[in-house]
């Protein structure tokens, strides 16, 4: 169970919208379902029966420690969860109402969740005209006094950021293609767009003047399970974080070994070996927060090392100083 526990602790957590079914279920007092997800479970069919079962119940436990938290109204979590997801999708669905969401949300980052309902809801644009603004630029006053309806407009770069799918929108096209620095940030859209590169949108644009006919097609969002990702994004949350380096994210150091003691293992071992793992993190701490506040599991039987929340300054001077590795947690 203790294996279980740890592994749960060391998952990567990040928010996603789930689609809820078509059919709404309200309680009492302006209470909605909501959709908590909290990341995927590691795969454990080498686990025996009893140790996925455990695993299951360890999990099951934490959705109703993390919802009660929260729950001031005198209920339980056991009466408000709907169902408890902890096979390979770690999460759960839980009556609530908006206060006690924004609390949720507000008290217990990173775990952030939504109301459950479908977020594809453009239909795909098939064989539309690709066609490059009149003034060049999609700018709502730039696109003032011309219809667009029913085509896909090519926007380029606006003062050196993405420029805003609200113009398009406003000029009546089906769809847009927008140029951006950073094209793997995702923003709420007003009609169906796609993201590019300025290189990418060179070789549109390439395409765009090789024809009198030019027509684009943008599809809807697909999900692919397991698929290998092309890039790392900038905002990643189990990757490097090229945006925010201060976020704290889980990481392993790995200290060795420790030698097997048995039955002869000498009287506050444990405890010694713990102790040895704040003291090394402690003397990377340069803020207000202690080693007591980071750590969330100490390996001290056969594997010596911790699990800690750190930021990517404090996790590169922890491995100038630690004799073996100290590595992110991937799940």
């Amino acid at each position: 169970m203790g294996r279980h526990g740890a592994r749960l602790l060391l998952l990567a957590l990040f928010a996603a919208s789930l689609s809820a079914a078509s059919e709404s279920i309200n309680g009492g007092d302006g209470e909605q379902i909501y959709v908590v997800y909290l990341g995927h479970l590691p795969s454990s069919e080498s686990d025996s029966a009893s140790e996925a079962e455990g695993l299951s119940a360890t999990v099951e436990a934490a959705h109703h420690e993390l919802l009660n938290k929260v729950l001031d109204d005198g209920s339980y979590a056991s009466d408000r969860i709907l169902r408890s997801y902890k096979r390979s999708l770690n999460g759960f669905a839980a009556r609530l109402t908006e206060q006690q969401a924004n609390k949720l949300a507000a008290n217990m980052l990173p775990y952030f969740f939504t109301q459950g309902s479908s977020v594809n809801i453009f239909p795909p644009v098939i064989n539309a005209t690709l066609e490059f603004p009149v003034n060049g630029s999609c700018d709502p006053d730039d696109l003032a006094g011309v219809s667009y309806k029913g085509k896909i407009l090519v926007c380029p770069l606006e003062g050196g950021f993405r420029t805003q799918a609200t113009g398009p929108a406003l000029a009546g096209a089906a769809g847009a293609v927008l140029a951006g620095m950073a094209p793997d940030v995702a923003l709420t859209m007003p009609l169906p767009a796609l993201v590019v590169t300025e290189g990418q949108l060179d070789e549109i644009m390439a395409y765009v003047n090789s024809t009198s006919n030019p027509v684009g097609t943008i599809e809807r969002t697909d999900t692919m399970v397991n698929p290998l990702a092309p890039i790392a994004a900038s905002f990643s949350s189990p990757g490097p974080n090229q945006i925010t380096p201060e976020i704290l994210k889980v990481y392993i150091v790995y200290l060795g070994h420790l030698p097997s003691a048995g039955s002869s293992e000498p009287e506050g071992f444990s405890a010694a070996v713990e102790a040895s793992h704040h003291a090394m993190l402690d003397q990377v701490l340069d803020d207000d927060s202690s080693a007591s506040d980071r750590i969330l599991h100490s390996y001290k039987r056969s594997l010596n090392g911790f699990a800690a929340r750190l930021t990517e300054l404090e996790a590169h001077k922890l491995s100038s100083t630690s004799p073996k590795k100290t590595q992110q947690a991937y799940e």
